[in-house]
């Protein structure tokens, strides 16, 4: 199995290093979506493969972040209901010790008939 995981991750490797080197021609990324001609939003110049990459890059990067957002109530529950069980499992600790000391029925071994 980690054989196939190695040549998987080498294959996708090999195909983006194959892309990036073979669209290294500069290109124009014009920010200004209005042509309000301000110097702050001059066109940058930069090769395809890292415009190609910048964005997949923040494209995982958001789908990140968002899916830690959308998840955090499901961990505050899962948190909640882990400190639940630690204060019940303590209780039921300390009442079967408190009813091995009692003089109950159970304590001294003999059968008992539940409802």
């Amino acid at each position: 199995m980690r054989i196939v995981k190695w040549t998987l991750w080498l294959t996708l490797v090999a195909a983006v290093l194959l892309l990036a080197v073979s669209n290294m021609q500069p290109i124009e990324v014009v920010i200004d979506p209005f042509a309000l001609q301000l110097d702050a939003l001059a066109p940058l110049v930069m090769p395809l493969s890292l415009l190609v990459l910048l964005s997949v890059g923040v494209g995982l990067f958001l789908g990140v972040v968002l899916e830690h957002f959308r998840g955090r109530h499901v961990r505050r529950r899962l948190r909640e209901s882990k400190r639940e069980a630690g204060a019940l499992k303590s209780e039921n600790d300390r009442m079967h010790a408190a009813m091995k000391k009692s003089d109950h029925p159970d304590s001294a071994g003999l059968p008992v008939r539940r409802a």
